[in-house]
């Protein structure tokens, strides 16, 4: 794979009313791990996109087993440089759990942590060698 793909759909919540209802950019992407800088960059201009029109869920396994996100840390400049973008997108990672093996390799970025209730993490789907993750999206904000 030569560049990494990631695919959006923006999702109206409810019915339409007087006022507008709530709009949800949700995106779902692969980062292979032999990416090159340029490649990430490009994916994370693409959050930096999306994320200005309000309401967006990130959905991704991004393959970087080195970080640690329950206390994030990391040994590795590339994780590093991911973990600045996320930060200065105001993004915010919601995945507390592993997601294959002992690692949370699959991240939701969200532009607010409100958007996601009641996560699980667990069982799998399919063949995958990842996790389910099951949550519930709120449309409220």
């Amino acid at each position: 794979m030569d560049k990494t793909e990631p695919i959006w759909a923006k999702i109206t919540l409810g019915k339409k009313t007087t006022r507008a209802p709530p709009v949800i950019v949700l995106g779902v992407c692969y980062r292979p791990p032999g990416s090159n800088l340029d490649m990430d960059r490009a994916l994370f201009n693409v959050f930096n996109e999306v994320n200005t029109n309000g309401n967006c869920v990130i959905m991704a396994d991004f393959n970087f087993p080195e970080r640690d996100w329950r206390t994030s840390a990391s040994n590795n400049n590339r994780a590093q440089i991911f973990l600045d973008v996320t930060a200065d997108g105001f993004l915010h990672q919601v995945v507390a759990e592993a997601t294959r093996g002992d690692a949370i390799l699959d991240l939701f970025l969200v532009s607010s942590e409100d958007l996601i209730e009641e996560m699980v993490v667990g069982d799998n789907l399919g063949s995958s060698d990842h996790e389910l993750i099951q949550f519930k999206l709120n449309g409220r904000n």
